[in-house]
C-alpha cells in the first residue's frame, strides 16, 4: 500500500514495531503506548489483570535471635545431646541440671550459672556430680570412657 500521498487531516507515521511508514489514521495504539500498524496490533493479555490471592506467611509472633542462649527460668532441666551451652538462672531457687544418660563419646557441654545469688546449681550425670555456687560461674563437661568429667572451669568456680 502506498503511503506517500496527501490526505487532508492525516499524516505519515512509522510503525514502532516493524518500522514501516503508515498513515496515522490506520495506526493503532497498544496498551503500553506504542503506535503500530494494524498487522502488529494485539490486545493486552487478559492474565495481566488477574490478581493473586493474598497468602500471608508471617508468623503470629516472633522474637529476635539472641546472641547467646537465654537463661532458663525453671528449677530443673535435662540437657539434650543437641545442647552445647546451658545457662542456669538460680535467682529464685536452687537449680538442678541432669546430663544425658546415653551420650555420644566425647560429647561436650558448657553449663553456666548466670545469677549473682548464692543459690546452688547442681549438675549430675553418670558417675558425676558437681555443685556451682559462685555467681556467674561455669564448667565444661565431657563424656569420656563411660563417665562425665570436667574439662575446664570458669575462673570464679573452684
Amino acid at each position: 500500500m502506498r503511503t506517500s500521498y496527501y490526505k487532508a487531516g492525516d499524516f505519515n507515521l512509522t510503525c514502532d514495531w516493524c518500522g514501516l511508514k503508515i498513515k496515522a489514521s490506520t495506526a493503532r495504539k497498544t496498551w503500553d503506548g506504542y503506535y503500530v500498524c494494524p498487522e502488529h496490533w494485539e490486545p493486552r493479555q487478559p492474565l495481566d489483570f488477574l490478581k493473586g490471592i493474598k497468602d500471608d506467611q508471617s508468623v503470629p509472633f516472633s522474637r529476635p535471635q539472641a546472641d547467646h542462649p537465654i537463661p532458663l527460668k525453671t528449677t530443673t532441666y535435662t540437657v539434650l545431646t543437641t545442647d552445647t551451652t546451658v545457662y542456669a538462672d538460680a535467682t529464685l531457687s536452687p537449680f538442678t541440671i541432669s546430663l544425658p544418660a546415653s551420650p555420644a563419646s566425647y560429647e561436650t557441654h558448657y553449663i553456666g550459672k548466670v545469677d549473682a545469688t548464692s543459690n546452688a546449681v547442681t549438675i549430675s550425670g553418670t558417675g558425676f556430680s558437681k555443685i556451682l555456687t559462685s555467681p556467674n560461674s561455669g564448667i565444661n563437661v565431657q563424656y569420656q570412657n563411660g563417665q562425665w568429667v570436667i574439662t575446664s572451669v570458669l575462673p570464679s568456680e573452684g
